[in-house]
């Protein structure tokens, strides 16, 4: 996503996109981190002009990104719930978002067939924090391994007898 807009900047050419943002009243504050935009001063004037260039749902979302960094795993769980509410899910590329879950000390989990992805704690074992929609088609992950530590749990679905007994080692590789 960064790449696609690092060009779509380079296509626009960037002086003459800062100048029409200079006219608008928006402002591009600047890029850090991992080249993140911050935004300022976002009227619906300008928000019409950006959505005509296809540019304000990338701007949100990046700046989305810099704000999953900063919360914990439960804020983080109830903001994917919005956001799969919201239908904008599917727009976060699986490779940031599955970045950034791993360094809030999370994982991704794909459930059988339905589309639907479950967040787990990598280093905490197989406790599942919650589901999420991603409809995406493009949304394809590594399978995730398990083993059991207790042999009670016989199940050959190996996601369900993870929840289920809670005594499983969940990885992604």
């Amino acid at each position: 996503m960064l790449l696609e807009l690092l060009e779509l900047l380079e296509l626009l050419e960037l002086l003459e996109l800062l100048e029409l943002l200079e006219l608008s009243g928006l402002w591009l504050l600047k890029v850090h981190g991992l080249g993140l935009l911050h935004l300022q001063s976002l009227g619906s004037l300008q928000q019409k002009g950006l959505q005509l260039l296809g540019l304000l749902e990338l701007l949100e979302l990046l700046q989305l990104l810099e704000l999953l960094e900063l919360l914990q795993p439960l804020e983080l769980l109830q903001l994917l719930e919005l956001l799969q509410l919201l239908g904008l899910l599917e727009l976060l590329e699986l490779l940031e978002l599955l970045e950034l879950l791993q360094l809030l000390g999370l994982g991704l989990l794909e459930q059988e067939g339905l589309g639907l992805l479950r967040l787990h704690r990598l280093e905490g074992g197989a406790s599942a924090v919650g589901a999420l929609a991603a409809s995406s088609p493009g949304l394809a992950i590594k399978p995730a391994t398990w083993r059991s530590k207790s042999r009670s749990c016989r199940s050959s679905d190996s996601f369900s007898c993870c929840v289920k007994c809670s005594s499983c080692r969940l990885s992604i590789f």
